[in-house]
């Protein structure tokens, strides 16, 4: 996790008890990437449920995610079966919301690069998010691309986690009429999003380098936003856990804190339930995104 945060990273494999590589061509394998680990996440569409996930951590000395991660797919076991349906997941903050209204595909260039410049290292794409009727415009490093299509076949879908998160909380919070601002967390990335009454207001992703930053964004949003830091819900999904130093510092400064729940409306191995429910809730989105 960030600097100056002791995050307990819970690296931990679940399997249902039918789990069957030999069954692949009925499964739907999700490659989630973040800069400190690689998750897999398998649905199977015959049972219509999850039935595993495998968290495959980057080397902690490692400076460069990016050259790690083709050595990690490359002894995934994982990978060898041919599956139903192939998505990538990716994280980082430089994306833009473009309405569907005014969305011109030829012009996902331009909209990139009202708030962003584009490299020429870069790679531009496109989600659509349904519960927003509007577009996420995105980039990845195109080497990021690469090392994955050489490991894998080239991916069916490939998202960013914004897209999951939007569609996962617009449905989730979309009857809830208090002001409450949701945040979802991995390695020095916080996806934060403001819902009244069941509208969203403000949706941003932050890189951030440690747990002051963090919070100070979150004030800052707040204020901004007009949430109340004494009385108004703030949830928390991802990457965050209640005996950490990040969680005992918000707890200071925001009295009304709590944990998100994965999405309610899929079906999960019981297995799972091994796991915290805020944890991979972005990751889980993935089944809201057909």
């Amino acid at each position: 996790m960030a600097t100056g945060s002791k995050q307990i990273r819970k690296a931990k494999c679940i399997k249902d008890e039918g789990f069957d590589l030999d069954l692949a061509d009925q499964y739907d394998l999700t490659i989630g990437y973040e800069r400190d680990q690689i998750d897999f996440l398998v649905y199977d569409r015959e049972r219509g449920k999850f039935v595993y996930l495998e968290p495959l951590p980057m080397p902690e000395a490692s400076n460069d995610p990016l050259k790690e991660a083709p050595k990690a797919l490359a002894n995934a076991d994982l990978l060898t079966p041919e599956y139903n349906t192939v998505n990538l997941v990716l994280s980082n903050s430089r994306g833009t919301l473009v309405p569907e209204a005014l969305f011109d595909h030829d012009l996902k260039y331009s909209y990139f690069n009202l708030n962003f410049q584009k490299t020429s290292e870069e790679t531009i794409e496109e989600n659509f998010v349904n519960q927003l009727r509007a577009y996420f415009v995105w980039s990845l490093p195109s080497t990021l691309l690469d090392s994955f299509t050489a490991n894998i076949k080239a991916p069916q879908h490939i998202y960013h986690s914004g897209t999951l998160f939007l569609e996962n909380i617009l449905i989730q919070y979309q009857k809830d009429h208090q002001n409450l601002i949701i945040t979802d967390l991995e390695a020095s990335l916080a996806r934060i999003a403001v819902m009244k009454k069941g509208m969203l207001h403000f949706f941003n992703i932050f890189s951030y380098s440690n747990d002051v930053d963090l919070l100070y964004y979150l004030m800052y949003v707040s204020e901004k936003l007009e949430v109340n830091p004494d009385e108004d819900p703030y949830v928390f999904t991802g990457d965050v856990y209640r005996n950490s130093e990040l969680y005992q510092l918000l707890e200071r400064y925001l009295n009304n804190i709590s944990f998100g729940q994965r999405p309610e409306t899929l079906e999960y191995s019981h297995q799972f339930n091994e796991i915290s429910a805020h944890n991979y809730y972005t990751l889980f989105g993935i089944g809201l995104c057909e």
